[in-house]
């Protein structure tokens, strides 16, 4: 009878998870850009994020209450 050692596991496999090699399920995908066309008052527009912070100013009237209700809806929509 032979032992088998923890090396010969099945790859792909890691804690007993049986997805994509690689992929952590403790890190959520974040978008990297957003480009939004005709929403309120923003009719062409692009948005990149980053990991840490992303801030939106500007003055009144340039867009910021239509982009939070745009992600609020993007949010708030059914995902089933």
């Amino acid at each position: 009878m032979t032992q088998t050692s923890a090396g010969s596991a099945i790859p792909g496999q890691r804690d007993g998870f049986a997805g994509s090699p690689g992929l952590s399920l403790s890190t959520p995908p974040r978008p990297a850009k957003a480009v939004i066309a005709n929403f309120r008052l923003l009719r062409e527009t692009e948005l990149s994020f980053t990991d840490k912070v992303t801030l939106c100013v500007g003055r009144n009237n340039t867009g910021k209450t239509s982009l939070a209700k745009l992600f609020k809806l993007f949010i708030a929509r059914d995902h089933t």
